[in-house]
């Protein structure tokens, strides 16, 4: 038996001592999905405030809306709704994820001032 199998006996071991509790694995897994998204989110609006970027608000947007899934699918539901928010979550985070990606950055392009002030136009 070598190790990786070893390792996976006991991860599969320990995630079987989850069963039957009040919380399983998928729970505990889906808690750290939120965290993570958290994470995620503090990271890429820091990332927005230094760099002003669109594409890093849709990022964050996504990550605020994924962590919300989280939640939501944690709590206890009633019906077909918690599936019906839940697809509709999916594709909002799909549509703005693909807006991240397209949305080109603003060039900076320089002011008559700034022009003046480099000499390349004549006052």
């Amino acid at each position: 038996m070598t190790m990786t199998s070893i390792h996976i006996s006991v991860i599969l071991q320990l995630g079987g001592g989850f069963q039957g509790q009040q919380g399983d694995v998928t729970d505990v897994l889906g808690i750290a999905a939120g965290i993570f998204a958290l994470v995620l989110l503090a990271l890429s609006t820091y990332a927005w405030t230094k760099r002003r970027q669109t594409s890093l608000i849709f990022v964050s947007a996504v990550f605020l809306l994924f962590f919300f899934k989280v939640v939501l699918e944690i709590l206890p539901s009633e019906g077909n709704t918690l599936q019906f928010v839940s697809v509709i979550l999916d594709f909002v985070i799909l549509a703005l994820f693909f807006l991240a990606i397209v949305v080109r950055p603003r060039l900076k392009t320089p002011s008559t001032k700034d022009l003046e002030n480099s000499g390349a136009v004549k006052k």
